[in-house]
């Protein structure tokens, strides 16, 4: 039984360790186009995923660990057209945007 554990724990730790390295951020920004100010509370949605954020008051957004690939976010506000971004998101980096 004692066996099974240990062996049950390497694999599962040697899995970890190789999923880790294909993470990545994506990181950005919501800027009026008229004024180039942020702008606070934008819907941010990664496309197909469970992931959504809302922009802080200088227009800023993070999604953290995510898997690398490539992805749509769909950033809306009400007031403003709806935009479709495409982001490449690479293992160990911080993709970055300006929208």
């Amino acid at each position: 039984m004692k066996k099974i554990y240990l062996l049950t724990v390497f694999v599962l730790t040697s899995f970890s360790m190789v999923y880790s390295h294909e993470i990545g951020s994506i990181k950005g920004r919501v800027i009026n186009a008229e004024n180039a100010e942020g702008l606070p509370g934008v819907n941010v949605v990664v496309w197909n995923t469970m992931l959504g954020v809302a922009t802080d008051i200088k227009g800023g957004f993070e999604f953290r660990d995510i898997h690398a690939g490539d992805y749509s976010l769909i950033v809306s506000c009400i007031g403003f057209r709806t935009k479709k971004v495409f982001v490449k998101v690479k293992s160990d980096e911080i993709s970055e945007v300006l929208i």
